[in-house]
């Protein structure tokens, strides 16, 4: 494992390991907080039990989090990390997302995975192209361009490399990734025990949810030898244990000026509530059509239900007092900055430089959500299908950032995917995109004209939906495999379309590259270095979907004058479904109300921990000093939500489902001993 830790980075990491953080802060995989750890625990784990970790962590379809428990493949994850696999393979005849899935036959789907092999310091290398004379939009091609260039003079077969940056864009890793593409369901249970209270019951505690899945990696056609895996604790854990999360955490926002919290808070995060629950709307009176409509809608319903409560958390949370207290903190380094001609020269006013671009960005948001034809729905495939053709021929530092190589093989997996698409409610989807562009946009907007040309928004949706092909995965593959031309000469009308849209879509997102996310980025290394040199008040480095570690402890907390338990059990499972007369989303499945009886009902279900996670977190292994799984990270609770923006172990908890009941529903309800053997017999490993 490479650690080359330049002088920047090297500050950092000692500000960062101060305990007066406590749980807060995502720590890069191979710099854990060690004297933190020692100072609060007593424990310091050894470079052996960090890489045993971090090689048998992976990360799932580029999302959520996953650990290998078995030295043959076998992943442990959430059943809401795999729920688009599990509906992949379901069908009106056989729905296993309804009544899960126990049988031997391991079934393939196009699921991906990859493990962290190393990851290696470029900062200076991708730097060195900057001049100080260019504009933010030039230096930041300077910067794409030489990432570009690393990236393919490390890339090697199954070996997937990527230039990320860190820390505002001050920092850059060459990060290294195993791939695996051969991705199998083991065993699944039902949604209604995986999902139990749905969305009522989302980002509270206590719960209650079997929330996993086990998955298996294969090379070859067959099982792969696990570069790691962990095996379960024997003891379970106590009040106030130590315990450590090891996971791709996705995004947070902790070290964003007062301008970008304000522009979340008062555009962005507004504005996407309203437009998704527009959505859910138009998905809930679908499903409402039908048994099999019902079906077809579940997983865009869980994923956009839960992005909604997640968002409209972050909102509550981004509220005036926290909005001070940055504001509080800004003010202090700002005025070590403007207070010092020789601090003005070095560094200018990056302040003023982000609020500008938040104005930008203001201006422009609106008009970027509705450029387009929806998002994960067939419309987009075919925008993907266009633009893929065209972006390739450009210079890597031009793309569109989705375009780039290194995030290339995303796009064809996505155009690729076998995930079924369902006419008539990418009909209601479509017709929804376009109602709300045409709400909210300007009849004269090149997007309104070229998408309908006069025509009304129902027939512009049936002339494109019912004759396109593009639901067929062979015409896809043989559009995408055939290169631009095919897709130029095609007469789909979807495809049609498509090709209208797709130039007015990219030059909205090239605005806003140009506009305001190289000025953010310009402004954020300055910022970065002013922290550096001027300032003791460090904020930990920001998740961004690579692997990184966090501690806290095992506890409980208070609730007004009540006290909220460090666990639940099966027993409160059963309860909670009783008490709500075992209907609607408190119903548990049959084969859990015929197996009762041997179940043991104090078996450990959920338990909550102070470590620090984020979207992405789900499914991240928690494990105890002896590196032993203690659980998977699947939720947190209705206070976690405002941890986006600013970290608190007050009441915020991270949710996880306890080892201990995945093993014994295994066994007992779902009778796969074989897999509970399997499990138990590992140990934990590394190579």
């Amino acid at each position: 494992m490479s650690k080359i830790i330049p002088g920047l980075l090297a500050a950092f990491i000692l500000m960062w390991a101060s305990p007066a953080w406590c749980a807060e802060g995502f720590y890069l995989a191979e710099q854990p907080p060690l004297e933190t750890l020692q100072k609060e625990f007593g424990f310091s784990p050894d470079i052996q039990l960090q890489h045993a970790v971090q090689s048998a962590t992976l990360q799932i379809n580029h999302g959520g989090t996953g650990v290998f428990v078995s030295p043959d493949g076998l992943i442990l994850t959430n059943h809401h990390v795999a729920l688009s696999l599990i509906q992949q393979l379901s069908s009106p005849e056989r729905d296993l997302m309804t009544d899960g899935y126990a049988g031997f036959e391991e079934l393939k789907t196009d699921a991906t995975a990859r493990v962290l092999l190393e990851m290696t310091d470029v900062t200076d290398q991708v730097m060195a192209g900057v001049l100080p004379e260019m504009s933010p939009s030039d230096a930041e091609r300077a910067r794409l361009t030489r990432r570009s260039e690393i990236e393919k003079a490390h890339e090697q077969s199954g070996v997937h490399c990527e230039v990320i940056p860190f820390f505002q864009d001050s920092i850059y890793f060459l990060m290294k990734y195993k791939e695996y593409t051969d991705i199998r369901l083991v065993c699944a249970p039902e949604y209604a025990v995986a999902f139990f209270g749905e969305e009522h019951d989302n980002f509270t505690y206590p719960r209650f949810n079997l929330d996993f899945t086990l998955l298996r990696a294969y090379e070859g056609g067959k099982p792969v030898h696990s570069p790691g895996y962990l095996s379960p604790a024997a003891n379970g854990y106590k009040e106030k244990q130590p315990a450590f999360v090891c996971g791709f955490p996705g995004e947070t926002h902790r070290a964003e000026t007062v301008s970008q919290l304000t522009f979340i808070r008062n555009v962005l995060l507004p504005m996407e509530i309203r437009f998704q629950q527009g959505k859910l709307d138009v998905l809930k009176a679908y499903a409402k059509t039908g048994t099999e409509q019902a079906r077809q809608a579940k997983m865009p319903l869980f994923y956009i239900g839960n992005s909604l409560k997640s968002m409209a958390g972050g909102l509550t949370g981004l509220d005036s007092e926290l909005l001070r207290r940055q504001e509080k903190r800004e003010r202090a380094l700002k005025y070590q900055v403007l207070a010092s001609p020789e601090s003005v020269n070095e560094y200018g006013d990056p302040w003023t430089a982000m609020e500008h671009a938040q104005i930008r960005h203001g201006a422009l948001f609106e008009r970027s959500l509705l450029v387009n034809l929806g998002n994960y729905t067939i419309g987009e495939l075919a925008v993907m299908l266009v633009l893929y053709g065209s972006e390739r021929e450009k210079p890597d530092a031009e793309r569109l950032p989705e375009y780039r190589e290194s995030r290339l093989d995303q796009i064809r997996h996505r155009i690729l995917s076998s995930q079924p698409m369902h006419l008539n409610m990418e009909k209601r989807l479509l017709q929804y995109q376009l109602e709300q562009a045409l709400t909210f946009l300007s009849p004269e907007d090149p997007f309104i004209r070229m998408t309908l040309e006069n025509h009304d928004i129902s027939a512009v949706v049936e002339t494109c939906l019912e004759g396109t092909g593009l639901f067929d995965l062979e015409i896809r593959r043989a559009l995408l495999n055939n290169g631009k031309s095919a897709v130029e000469n095609s007469q789909d009308p979807l495809l049609v379309l498509a090709k209208r849209v797709a130039p007015i879509y990219r030059e909205m997102e090239m605005v806003i590259e140009k506009e305001v996310h190289a000025v953010e980025a310009a402004a954020g290394i300055t910022l970065a270095r002013i922290r550096q040199n001027l300032s003791d008040d460090i904020v930990p480095p920001d998740a961004n979907g690579t692997l990184r570690f966090s501690y806290g402890s095992i506890r409980g907390y208070n609730w007004g004058e009540s006290q909220v338990p460090n666990h639940t059990t099966l027993y409160g499972l059963f309860d909670r479904a009783y008490s709500f007369g075992n209907t609607g989303a408190y119903a548990l499945p049959e084969r859990y109300l015929r197996r009762r009886e041997v179940l043991h009902l104090a078996t450990p279900l959920n338990f909550v921990l102070t470590a620090d996670i984020a979207g992405g977190s789900s499914g991240s292994p928690v494990i105890n000093t002896d590196g032993k799984l203690l659980g998977l990270i699947f939720d947190g609770n209705i206070q976690f939500l405002a941890c986006g923006y600013a970290y608190t172990e007050f009441r915020a908890r991270a949710v996880a489902v306890d080892i201990r009941a995945i093993l014994h529903v295994l066994s007992a309800v779902y009778r796969r001993p074989d897999l509970v053997r399997e499990i138990t017999a590992a140990r934990v490993t590394g190579q």
